[in-house]
């Protein structure tokens, strides 16, 4: 065998530098799962304030049940005696009122108690349940960097006999030191962000 053909073998039965550099780059199993966990933790702080097998880090998945968790305040949408409420997850308890089941119709998004069988709606004044499902029921999800603005579709009254529907964000009020309260807020600029634990 010529030098020529020596060198030709050579070259073919070698791995490339390039293939051997992009393998060592390549993240484990264990760097991924760390570096997921890490971000999940991230917006709540420690471990143990919200357990890291609940988190959802992406968008909800239709007939779940799951708990819907203000980023800012780490309250729970909860249902109590009938009103919704704002609840912390640690108090949220086992008796229902928090988890909500995500369904998936026509393009939007309704939220039904899983005890109560009703449904998170909404008003150009406010938010509340009904125990049928109505336009009031059908909210988008706004993804944002971390979590997610909530939007209700609305009826707003232009005039007389002139209705519009539009899509108002959902937001949280601490008005004069009261309870917070689920209102629409002015734009989704100022809207609360919300995150889902998958219950």
């Amino acid at each position: 065998m010529d030098a020529r053909a020596k060198r030709k073998r050579t070259s073919q039965d070698t791995p490339s530098a390039s293939a051997s550099s992009l393998a060592t780059m390549a993240p484990t199993n264990e760097a991924v799962k760390s570096e997921s966990t890490s971000r999940n933790a991230t917006p709540f702080g420690s471990a143990s304030t919200v357990p890291t097998n609940t988190v959802c880090p992406t968008l909800p998945e239709r007939g779940n049940n799951y708990k819907i968790v203000d980023m800012e305040s780490k309250k729970a949408i909860t249902l109590v005696s009938g009103n919704l409420s704002l609840v912390l997850n640690p108090d949220a308890g086992d008796d229902g009122g928090w988890k909500w089941r995500y369904e998936e119709a026509n393009g939007w998004v309704t939220f039904r108690e899983a005890v109560s069988g009703c449904y998170l709606a909404g008003r150009s004044h406010g938010f509340m349940v009904k125990s049928i499902p109505e336009d009031s029921n059908n909210f988008v999800l706004r993804p944002q960097v971390a979590g997610y603005n909530l939007g209700v579709l609305c009826e707003i009254t232009i005039a007389y006999d002139s209705v519009i529907q539009v899509l108002k964000p959902m937001g949280i009020s601490n008005e004069n030191g009261s309870t917070p309260q689920l209102v629409v807020a002015k734009n989704f600029e100022e809207a609360t962000k919300w995150v889902f634990f998958k219950v």
